[in-house]
Formats: structure tokens, sequence, C-alpha cells
């Protein structure tokens, strides 16, 4: 008998859960409820509890997710057990988030870590399942990082709802987070002012205590286009504070941690386009848009280029983006590195391009770098600001060819494990279980373009 109320509370759970409805737990003497949820809550209690009835008011069940109060009342599956929350060590947690909010509560990990899981994203299924989600970018629609991180979070879900024999404690997969699935990219461009009503939900539901973390493809983290605006955007990082204890991973300048912008994956050069180092006519080389710089960015920086070459005696090709991939490939594959200055964000899709072709890219940045793997990248590309690009170029002139060599071989052995799809979301993996991942926590940028 247990066994099937259990199934029956479940069941109508959810759907009292999608609907946004007040769901009735029980708790004082009372023989009659408003809704069926309270019946099946009343019979559940009269199972275990030999025949005693009890059903408290109605309570809203963000109040209950937020509290921890719906999986104190009902217990839908087993708790985590107290020793492998014990061996959970929150350490390294606390000490990223701190990076950012130094007086950042001490955090533990939930003893009901899987049906807080659950039970969150029940609430936040109505954005989860928003119709019409679609974000395009250089005729790519994706699925972006964020849209596998969430497909890798649901296929956890899924494997868990399907028997006890396959269930798997959350902590294996996510290590210390309660993760949340959302596509903030998409649903911010499709319709700002859900994403806003998204926003507000989760927070409400968040518990001040747990660590959380989530993947966010859009420029600005987890801050709506509604306060994209330098006036209206200080708002919008008073949200954010608002969530210290949300960890963001970051592919396009604001967050925690910075992972790869990617775009479509690109094969290496090979064969008679990838020329040898000494038969390669170019120092430097840029084709990219102009559209999306701010402040003059990469024309100041297309200036500083050409003074360089010209001072240094050396070619160089920097000019507005060309159509043709094959002409971008055959100016790239000709040219000693790569220039890839920052775009809208604070990075761009075009220096994990230049990686996914086996070429050493120069990031250009203006406030800060926003690179994934900084202790890796220093062994496979440059970065500066605009002032330091002379000098570095002028240090590049003067390395030997065999040094540039190299690091275009470290490209080549490090493109499946760091800067394919599957390997940043196995990278993503490792950090979540502080198993030896590339990826490093960093202080929330001050600022959501650095402009």
């Amino acid at each position: 008998m247990a066994d099937a109320l259990r199934k029956n509370v479940r069941r109508t759970g959810r759907q009292r859960l999608s609907s946004g409805s007040h769901f009735p737990i029980h708790g004082s003497t009372v023989l009659s409820c408003k809704y069926m949820m309270c019946v099946l809550s009343v019979l559940w209690c009269s199972a275990v509890a030999n025949g005693e009835l009890a059903c408290e008011d109605h309570e809203d069940p963000i109040n209950l997710l937020q509290h921890g109060g719906f999986h104190d009342k009902v217990n839908l599956t087993t708790m985590v057990d107290a020793q492998v929350v014990k061996d959970i060590d929150m350490e390294p947690v606390m000490q990223c988030l701190r990076l950012t909010t130094p007086n950042l509560q001490t955090l533990k990990y939930p003893k009901d870590a899987e049906e807080h899981f659950e039970a969150l994203h029940k609430v936040l299924t109505p954005w989860l399942e928003f119709p019409d989600l679609k974000y395009c970018y250089a005729r790519f629609c994706g699925p972006w990082i964020e849209n596998q991180w969430v497909s890798t979070g649901k296929a956890f879900m899924s494997q868990n709802r399907s028997g006890k024999k396959s269930r798997k404690r959350l902590a294996d997969h996510f290590g210390p987070f309660i993760p949340i699935l959302m596509p903030w990219n998409e649903l911010s461009h499709t319709d700002f002012l859900e994403y806003d009503k998204m926003l507000q939900t989760l927070r409400k539901s968040l518990r001040p205590d747990v660590a959380y973390i989530t993947v966010s493809q859009f420029a600005s983290g987890l801050v709506s286009k509604k306060y994209l605006s330098a006036h209206r955007f200080a708002k919008g990082l008073e949200i954010m504070k608002t969530m210290p204890n949300v960890l963001v991973v970051s592919p396009a300048g604001y967050g925690h941690v910075p992972i790869p912008h990617l775009l479509k994956e690109l094969k290496f050069l090979e064969g008679s386009v990838f020329k040898p180092m000494a038969k390669r006519d170019l120092l430097v080389s840029f084709l990219g848009r102009y559209n999306t710089e701010k402040n003059g960015f990469r024309t100041r920086m297309h200036k500083m280029v050409d003074e360089t070459c010209k001072s240094l005696g050396v070619k160089c090709d920097i000019h507005k983006w060309e159509r043709k991939k094959d002409v971008q490939r055959q100016i790239a594959s000709n040219s000693k590195v790569s220039l890839c200055p920052r775009g809208w964000g604070r990075t761009s899709y075009h220096l994990y391009e230049t990686l996914n072709l086996g070429l050493i890219p120069i990031h250009v940045y203006y406030d800060i770098p926003w690179l994934p793997y900084p202790d890796l990248y220093k062994k496979i590309g440059f970065s500066t600001d605009l002032e330091g690009l002379p000098n570095l170029l002028k240090k590049i002139n003067d390395m030997d060819l065999q040094e540039l060599e190299r690091m275009e071989e470290r490209i080549r052995s490090l493109k499946t494990t760091h800067f394919t799809y599957e390997g940043v979301l196995n990278q993503i993996s490792l950090f979540m279980k502080d198993g030896g991942s590339d990826l490093r926590c960093q202080k929330l940028p001050e600022t959501r373009l650095g402009f």
C-alpha cells in the first residue's frame, strides 16, 4: 500500500508544481482538504503512522522548496546518506565564490539533494519547455554549450526516474553542486519578459546555504537583456548579488569560470594548405567583423598592427571579414599567428575557430582576459591588451620558428579534450568533482562588457 501511495504522491505532485498550484502538506489534524494532493498526503501519512491522519494548511511550493520543507514533509526517495554528505568537500566551492563575495556564508550539501534538484526543475519547467526557443549566429543555431549542459542534466533526471536499480547520486555527477538547467541565452533572446519571470522564480527557489552551478551562453551571464544598457546594468548586478551561491560557467565573458566560446567545430588544416612556419609569408593576420566593436577597439587594433608591422619590416594582413571560408583559411594558414580580438563579449568565436584549425591565436582583450585554461593557454597562445600588442608582435617576430611549431603541435594534441563540445563538458565535469580539470575559477567581473 505504501509503495502505491508513494507513486500517486509523486505523480500528482508533478502536476501540481508544474501548474503553479499550492502543494498541500500534512502536519495538523484535518479530515478534509481542498485538493486531491492533500488527500494523498494524508493517506500516505496514515500508512506510515498507523492511522494518524494529518494535513496542514496549504503552503507555497516555492517556500517549501527554498527551505527544504517539501522534502521534510514528503520523502519521495531515499535521502542522501549522512556519511556521503559529510564526505563532500565544500571548501573549493566556497573559495571560488568568495573571490567575488568574501563574506559568503558557509555552504553545505543538502541531505535531500536529488529531491531538491528534481523539485527545483519542476518549478522551472514552464521555461525549460518554453516554445520556439532558438538562437542563431553565423548560420549556426546550436546546440550550444548551454543546450548540451541542459541535455546532460535531463539525462540524469530521466535515468533516475526510470527505476531504483538505475538511480545515481547527484554528487557522483555534479560534485558539491546542485545544477541549474536553463537555456539562458535562447530564452533571453526569445522573450526577455518571460526570462525575468523565470529569474524571479529561481531566486525565490534557491536556498542560501546550498551551492548551485549553471552554464550560460549569454554574454551577460544571468542578467537579462532588460539590463543591457550601461545605466541599467548596475541594477542587473544587484540581482546577481542576491544569488552569490550560484556559480556561473561562461563562454562569453561574464561569470566565475571561463570556458571555450565554441561555434561550429572545424577540422585541422591539412596537406598543402598547412604550411611549415618557415614558408609562411605573414607574421600576423586578421579577418573579422568590425560591427561588434566598442569604442573603436578593432579599428584601433588594425591601425596599431599596421604601424608595428611596417616598423618591423614584415608582412601582415588585417582587413574586414571575408565571407568565403577558403579565403579566410588560406590567409590564416599563411600566418605565423592569428589575431583574435574580443568582440561583443570579452572573447570571440574566432579565438576557438583558430585553435580548431590548429593555429596559434593572440587573444586581444580590453579590461581582463577571458581564457578558459589560463595555465595551459600560455603554452598554446598569446594574450595582451591593446597597449601591449606592439611589444608582443616584436617578441613573436624574434621567436625561434621551432618554438612556434611546438605550440601548434600542443594545440593539435589538446583539441579533442579541451576544444570540442564533448571535451568542454568533460572539463566542466572534472571541475565540479575537483578531479584535475584545467578550468579555473576567478572573481566575477565588475562590469558586463569591460567598457
